[in-house]
């Protein structure tokens, strides 16, 4: 699963803007178990969520029943910003996969703040555009590139983060969000294992060599 370990969302700042605006903000902290769906596609947003420590992946799932899974992210911040502020629903239902604290903002205090506050709207404004660029970029890569493309880029944005570390990986949870079968990924994996660039376990992928990925995305490019 691809996770973003770095905070690009400029989390900290955030939440410290939000700590001292407690009582306005009727801020509350809680501790969220793993697997709990915390936003359902569809639903109306009132509060709004800050992750403090934690992982979640989001899906979108179509009226035919296909799902579409962006992947899983650490240091989210905020969840239902967006919702919040364009009077839409939920776009993605978003799941915890791991124990996270966070806290409970209240969403219609929270808009006035930020009405208020040219520092917090500031902040609020990296916050939406950095997830927005991110997911745009995200997709618009996947329509774009071939799977094996995909694949190989996933890779190496992990190893380029979190080098030496494996590469966590729930097949059906990587197709849904490239978009293809398991049947399709499995050969990916064998092709990229025969090449020598990785190693396949039961659970994860091993990075064995960082310019046979560069390589085969090369090649990729060029098709």
């Amino acid at each position: 699963m691809l996770v973003t370990q770095q905070d690009i969302y400029h989390s900290d700042e955030l939440l410290q803007l939000l700590q001292s605006n407690e009582n306005k903000l009727n801020l509350r902290s809680t501790i969220l178990p793993s697997g709990k769906t915390i936003l359902h596609q569809g639903d109306e947003i009132e509060d709004i969520l800050f992750i403090c420590q934690g992982e979640v992946s989001l899906y979108r799932t179509s009226e035919g029943g296909r799902r579409y899974q962006l992947g899983c992210y650490k240091h989210n911040g905020f969840l239902g910003l967006m919702e919040l502020f364009s009077g839409k629903t939920c776009f993605y239902s978003v799941v915890l996969e791991s124990e996270a604290q966070a806290y409970i903002v209240n969403g219609s205090a929270f808009q006035q703040l930020v009405c208020e506050t040219p520092e917090l709207a500031a902040s609020t404004f990296k916050h939406l555009t950095s997830k927005w660029y991110l997911s745009v970029e995200r997709m618009t890569r996947n329509i774009l590139h071939s799977i094996t493309y995909c694949v190989v880029d996933d890779l190496l944005e992990h190893e380029a983060q979190s080098s030496g570390q494996p590469y966590t990986a729930n097949k059906n949870l990587e197709c849904e969000r490239l978009g293809t079968s398991l049947r399709v990924y499995n050969r990916i994996l064998k092709q990229l294992s025969e090449r020598g660039a990785i190693r396949v376990h039961r659970s994860y992928l091993e990075v064995l060599s960082v310019s046979i990925l560069e390589q085969v995305r090369l090649e990729e490019v060029e098709k």
